[in-house]
């Protein structure tokens, strides 16, 4: 496996239900690229930053003091936001 095929099946490469041998094939290619590894790290570390800066709504009333709580522990908007 060469970088470019590493590039086309980083998808699903970082999935967690990818196959196992396109897994065994990836991890043996990262042992010995380090191009590749910065490019799977930079990749997971911006699908870890997007997840995060996802807000979430709450699916039932709260309180405006644990809403108030909630944004100050969790960085989510404020009454009135």
């Amino acid at each position: 496996m060469d970088c470019s095929e590493i590039l086309e099946q980083l998808s699903e490469y970082l999935d967690s239900e990818a196959r196992e041998q396109l897994c065994r094939e990836i991890e043996k290619h990262l042992e010995h690229c380090h191009d590749c590894n910065l490019t799977v790290d930079k990749t997971r570390k911006t699908i870890l930053l997007y997840q995060a800066d996802r807000q979430v709504d709450v699916p039932f009333a709260v309180s405006e003091r644990l809403r108030t709580a909630l944004a100050r522990e969790y960085g989510g908007p404020r009454s009135g936001d």
